[in-house]
């Protein structure tokens, strides 16, 4: 059974550097079931991201992110 009303949705996200495998929506029907399985999150790197650096021996690391906004 749902824990949720009839056509009630749950949405589901990860933390930061875990990618969701699975539904990110799933929906509470008429018969008490939800719409599919549980989504889990996995340690990965999305689309469009590179993985993370682990600082060198005897070294720091710092997340620096440049945005360009406009032409160049």
């Amino acid at each position: 059974m749902c824990s949720r009303k009839c056509g009630g949705h749950m949405r589901f996200g990860c933390d930061d550097n875990y990618v969701l495998r699975g539904q990110r929506t799933l929906t509470c029907d008429t018969t008490g079931h939800w719409s599919g399985q549980q989504p889990r999150c996995e340690r990965g790197v999305e689309r469009g991201f590179c993985s993370i650096l682990s600082p060198p021996p005897t070294g720091c690391s710092k997340n620096v992110t440049t945005v360009s906004v406009g032409g160049a």
